[in-house]
């Protein structure tokens, strides 16, 4: 009996890893509770950003810069916006917990990698082709995990981002332990009619 508990278990681990879902499309999330646009607070052009956004639910990488190349209107970038400087890797960390997040990203053409990590714990990851004037695309990001940092690397160096979106994250029973409750019952099912004396 213990052995197909087990079994259940791994086999309910392996199905948890198919509900995160990678994010790169031309709108971002489909119902997003929260967006930062970077016109939440107003900074002059060039003004370091790190912990300034805090307040909205969001700190980054120190080094980012308002504003970094005056005007820019690319899919994803609206407005304001953040530029990475000289940090081809940086962070969106978040909060609070979220279980979906997007953000609208430029580059120059490139090969950028996302990172979902929960706690300094990489949790998913995906590279993609991104650039400036790919109007199908625009966002990326993850939905279906746990997280709170997104972790950007951009193999050409220079990005501009914006409108990030958030989606917090609910206490959802995982499903190793919803298939243990099935289980469990069932079980219980099986006990109680095998405790009733034959007739």
């Amino acid at each position: 009996m213990s052995k197909i508990i087990w079994m259940i278990c791994f086999l309910s681990l392996g199905i948890s890893g198919l509900y995160a879902t990678s994010i790169s499309n031309n709108f971002g999330l489909t119902s997003p509770t929260k967006t930062i646009t970077f016109d939440e607070i107003v900074f002059t052009q060039g003004t370091q950003i790190s912990t300034q956004y805090a307040s909205y639910g969001v700190t980054f990488t120190s080094g980012m810069i308002y504003d970094s190349q005056s005007t820019a209107s690319f899919p994803g970038i609206t407005g304001h916006y953040l530029g990475n400087g000289s940090n081809p890797t940086f962070s969106i960390y978040f909060s609070a917990n979220q279980t979906a997040a997007a953000v609208g990203l430029a580059t120059n053409p490139a090969t950028t990698t996302f990172t979902a990590l929960l706690n300094g714990a990489v949790v998913e990851t995906f590279s993609i082709a991104t650039t400036f004037d790919n109007a199908s695309l625009g966002f990326y990001g993850f939905t279906g995990i746990t997280f709170n940092e997104l972790k950007v690397s951009v193999s050409s160096g220079a990005a501009l981002f914006d409108n990030i979106e958030m989606g917090v994250a609910a206490p959802v029973p995982e499903p190793c332990t919803l298939l243990l409750l099935v289980f469990g019952g069932l079980c219980m099912l099986y006990t109680k009619k095998s405790s009733t004396p034959f007739r």
